[in-house]
């Protein structure tokens, strides 16, 4: 297994603690507050954001046990970038709520480049559950 340096560790701590603490302050009081009347998307999505910001408060002490967390909120964004913002861009029809949500999207960029990788794609080829 490839080792993660103590310096990545701690960013990824930090990493962790902004989702739990930022995100957790903005979506925590939604949640609990007025969700019972919102839309149905809105309150899916505050779950979804909820439950990853209690998630990240593992995180921060186990860093690396919790990077599928961080590889899913890379991955859920990505995806958005490519499939709903990019293109919208491109064609000069970017609406005002996906304007709005292009800084929170874009709040992922530096996870990129935080996240060990290469020791994600290891721990995952070397311990692949059998089939049989």
């Amino acid at each position: 297994m490839p080792d993660v340096s103590l310096p990545r560790l701690y960013l990824l701590r930090i990493g962790y603690a902004f989702i739990a603490f930022g995100m957790g302050a903005q979506i925590y009081p939604r949640l609990l507050g007025a969700t019972a009347n919102a839309p149905f998307n809105e309150g899916v999505v505050d779950a979804m954001l909820s439950a990853l910001a209690l998630l990240s408060l593992i995180g921060i002490a186990a860093p690396l046990r919790m990077l599928p967390i961080l590889i899913y909120e890379i991955t859920w964004k990505a995806t958005w970038f490519a499939a709903v913002a990019f293109p919208r861009w491109r064609d000069g029809s970017l609406e005002d709520a996906i304007t709005e949500n292009l800084f929170a999207i874009g709040l992922v960029i530096p996870y990129i480049f935080i996240a060990p990788w290469g020791y994600f794609f290891k721990s995952i080829s070397c311990n692949l559950d059998r089939w049989r």
